[in-house]
């Protein structure tokens, strides 16, 4: 039996007074929300650990290490025109061509170290995804 004035549910003096028609669909909202409430204080806790974890990184010799070579690369590279010389369409190009394979290599690591820092919250940079393997068909014989 529900106090004078309720009539199907109501909080009174901090409890949630509820008619037994009522109770199950009170249970499983009041259920979802602390499940949510409890995802977000471990997103928010994940979180700040990820930023701590990322900012250890890079300041961190790994990263300071794969962006010198990523710089390095792009100077060594053979063809690399000098600063202040003037190319024409073809040179620029041999020279480009030569140092774009460097950047992609030490591009991934980084992209790898920060994905395993931070996890699957990182977005997906398609381009530094390896392919899907490719599984041979065999035959039933």
């Amino acid at each position: 039996m529900l106090p004078e004035g309720v009539s199907h549910m109501e909080l009174k003096e901090g409890v949630w007074v509820v008619g037994f028609p009522y109770v199950t669909a009170i249970a499983t909202a009041l259920r979802d929300g602390l499940i949510r409430v409890a995802q977000m204080k471990s997103i928010d806790a994940n979180r700040a650990h990820a930023e701590t974890l990322v900012f250890d990184y890079i300041t961190s010799n790994g990263f300071v290490q794969h962006m010198r070579a990523i710089i390095d690369k792009r100077r060594a590279a053979p063809g690399r025109p000098q600063l202040g010389a003037a190319l024409d369409g073809e040179d620029l190009e041999e020279a480009s061509a030569a140092h774009r394979g460097a950047r992609p290599q030490h591009t991934a690591g980084i992209y790898g170290d920060l994905e395993g820092l931070v996890g699957p919250s990182l977005p997906t940079i398609e381009k530094l995804e390896l392919p899907a393997p490719v599984v041979p068909i065999r035959s039933a014989s």
